[in-house]
């Protein structure tokens, strides 16, 4: 997924936010990646029961000597 070559590595994805154990989740291709703070999050609460997907972008990062991060944009209230 993240090629050969580049020293640094950078892959942006599309992953689902799911609601479980009243806690959202953020899920990319089946795994669950973490969970968002505790806060009212009612746009995505909105968005869910409105039957939209609820989806954040989601970003894969590598850099040499540093631990793999991923980062998750979705909106706050």
């Amino acid at each position: 997924m993240l090629g050969d070559g580049a020293q640094s590595k950078r892959v942006g994805r599309t992953a689902e936010l799911l609601q479980r154990n009243g806690r959202w989740q953020v899920v990319l291709d089946g795994h669950a990646l973490g969970e968002l703070s505790d806060a009212s999050y009612r746009r995505l609460k909105a968005a869910r029961d409105a039957g939209f997907p609820v989806t954040c972008q989601v970003r894969i990062l590598c850099q040499p000597e540093r631990p793999l991060r991923v980062e998750a944009d979705f909106p706050s209230d």
